[in-house]
């Protein structure tokens, strides 16, 4: 597998400026290209300052909050665990803030909580559990500035899994502390396993959602501005009946590591069509009453796979370190850490803004409340995760968490800021956004969003009529279909759920708009 992810920036010149060279008596203009001076650097500096930040902040575990600023983590209070007893966040959270770094609200998969730390409106009664692994995770709807996706899976205690449900956030409720206005739909009704996670489409705007159920089989769903499509599936790799264990993407999302119970897994994955290919088996576990794996984390380069471990009759963690940059990478398995007591086990690790690989230990019979320790009290870390073996730094039980525990779980964060594949076949919005704009309607649609009534009609200095008028709803289905010869319609809405639709305008010359709005 490739662990080369460098990006072919192109030969576009840069004028910096202009330099004054004195020849004899003549004065000559010699225009720089591609001068990288501290002016330069200053320039990407600023550039970069303004990248996205909606993985900035990270609820955890017992109360904490920590939000990764330019130069320090700040700790400070959440109640992620404090008011919801019944249902701990031993191991599913996720939290989303806005592109500045600004948190917006945060979930263990039963209660959503808004940046006041309050409950949201609608917020209460999610159908995750406290024990799945990656359980939850918050997606932006694709070209809204205001709805968010939360997808969990639907763990039953004693059961299984059963499925994944998800809920819409729309953040324009409340005074902009947002509420709930889609709660528990089902996506899928069938058995998965605790494995829940996202990617950014090559096209910078889409998502992957990716799960995996109890056989073979890769469940994939691609979230568009128009819906969530139809699950696709591929058969590849073991079939993976042990429910627990994480799955998570590399930072170019072209690589998908997978750890369960009986084995250790990387992938390359297509960010076009979603498919996944050149399986490597990096362990396999045959002994269940061994010692089997639970999380993983990809280093920031990519060329480096962490797995921990802690299955087995009795409870031992240990940490370990793959290079997937060598030829024989299932050859080059190094123990980095083994914990020196059988009482606490590192659970989930994850790479923060920072560059580091935090990791997450808990009391080995969670979620049993009454142990406070240094394993638990703090989290460990990898300061240097790209480097070689003992060399990227592990050093164990070093950031202190404030007096409150970890409790072995970290959010279910995908890399936001994950850009499209600049001229591959699958940046298919370049041809959207150069398109023509003589062919381009203008149409308005009023209010938005709509509680009664919605209003569409054709505006500009030339109006042209509309055909015909279909809605769909979040997942594709028709519930209006109109043909017409208007300019303007009134639609009524009052049979309407609550929920977020799709209205899609057809004009008499065969062109097509689509327009998204929100039923209240």
């Amino acid at each position: 597998m490739d662990g080369d992810t460098s990006e072919e920036r192109g030969d576009t010149a840069v004028y910096l400026f202009s330099v004054l060279v004195l020849k004899g008596k003549k004065f000559t203009f010699i225009w720089m290209k591609k001068i990288f001076i501290l002016f330069c650097i200053s320039f990407f500096a600023a550039n970069l300052s303004s990248a996205q930040h909606q993985g900035n902040n990270w609820a955890i575990s017992d109360s904490i909050m920590l939000n990764f600023t330019a130069d320090s983590i700040i700790v400070s209070n959440s109640v992620l665990h404090a008011t919801d007893l019944a249902h701990s966040p031993d191991e599913p959270m996720a939290t989303i803030s806005d592109t500045s770094g600004q948190l917006l609200f945060y979930t263990n998969g039963f209660t959503v909580w808004n940046r006041s730390h309050q409950v949201i409106m609608n917020g209460d009664s999610l159908l995750c559990n406290s024990s799945v692994t990656n359980g939850v995770v918050i997606l932006p709807m694709p070209d809204s500035l205001f709805l968010y996706y939360i997808f969990y899976i639907n763990r039953l205690i004693g059961q299984g899994t059963d499925g994944i449900n998800y809920s819409v956030v729309n953040m324009n409720l409340d005074g902009g502390l947002g509420g709930l206005t889609m709660k528990n739909v089902s996506l899928i009704p069938d058995i998965t396993m605790e494995k829940l996670t996202a990617v950014k489409h090559g096209n910078g705007r889409d998502w992957w959602l990716i799960t995996h159920d109890a056989g073979y089989r890769f469940i994939k769903f691609l979230i568009t501005p128009f819906g969530i499509s139809d699950s696709s599936s591929q058969k590849i790799g073991i079939i993976q009946d042990e429910i627990p264990g994480e799955i998570c993407f590399s930072n170019s999302g072209n690589n998908l590591g997978l750890v369960s119970a009986k084995s250790v897994e990387v992938y390359d994955f297509n960010r076009c069509n979603g498919v996944l290919s050149n399986r490597i088996q990096l362990d396999s576990v045959s002994n269940l009453n061994a010692i089997g794996y639970y999380g993983c984390s990809f280093s920031p380069d990519e060329t480096k796979f962490y797995v921990s471990s802690f299955w087995g009759a009795s409870p031992q963690s240990n940490l370990y370190q793959y290079n997937l940059s060598d030829a024989n990478p299932p050859s080059t398995k190094t123990l980095i850490w083994n914990s020196p007591t059988n009482n606490y086990v590192l659970a989930q690790h994850e790479l923060a803004p920072d560059g580091k690989i935090y990791c997450a230990m808990a009391y080995s019979y969670w979620p049993d409340s009454s142990h406070y320790a240094a394993p638990n009290l703090n989290l460990s870390v990898i300061n240097k995760p790209d480097s070689l073996g003992l060399a990227c730094d592990f050093q164990q039980w070093v950031f202190y968490l404030g007096g409150k525990r970890s409790t072995g779980g970290l959010p279910n964060m995908p890399i936001y800021n994950l850009s499209a594949l600049d001229g591959s076949a699958c940046d298919t919005l370049t041809s959207i956004q150069n398109e023509n704009l003589k062919t381009k309607k203008i149409v308005s649609i009023y209010p938005n969003p709509a509680t009664n009534q919605l209003t569409v009609e054709s505006v500009g200095s030339k109006q042209y009529a509309m055909s015909r008028i279909e809605i769909t709803n979040s997942l594709g289905v028709t519930v209006y279909a109109e043909s017409v010869n208007l300019k303007s319609k009134i639609i009524n809405l009052q049979s309407f759920p609550s929920g977020i639709y799709f209205i899609k305008l057809y004009f008499g010359d065969g062109t097509m708009e689509v327009k998204k709005f929100v039923k209240e």
